[in-house]
């Protein structure tokens, strides 16, 4: 298992799931942990393939289980020409403005050789 701190919550990555909890270290980040934890749970609902799926969050948004994307190599990544990709993929899509929200590379991953959203709760 390896733990990762995001900016609203921790992210528990195991083999096959990640576990997402709010940050407990300021209250406001808390409560937008939280936030973050049932939007993905509702917009996970939309079953678009371009988005990790939530395996399971609780009613109150204080854990979510989400399936695993690998990780691709950010290091080699021109972040121009990553952002343009992305938003050549989503010009015509009417979720464009929610795709490309918050569109820096550590929120993308690989699930089935696919570009997905891993973190899309804020």
């Amino acid at each position: 298992m390896n733990i990762k701190l995001g900016s609203t919550r921790r992210v528990f990555v195991f083999r096959n799931f990640v576990i997402k909890i709010p940050n407990t270290q300021e209250y406001k980040l808390f409560l937008n942990g939280i936030l973050s934890n049932l939007q993905e749970k509702l917009f996970s609902k939309m079953n678009r393939l371009d988005l990790a799926k939530v395996k399971y969050c609780d009613r109150f948004g204080l854990i979510l289980i989400m399936e695993k994307a690998k990780e691709f190599d950010y290091n080699n990544l021109n972040w121009l020409e990553f952002k343009n990709a992305l938003e050549e993929k989503y010009k015509n899509d009417d979720m464009k403005e929610f795709m490309l929200s918050d569109a820096k590379p550590t929120n993308w991953g690989i699930i089935n050789g696919e570009l997905v959203k891993i973190d899309y709760g804020s």
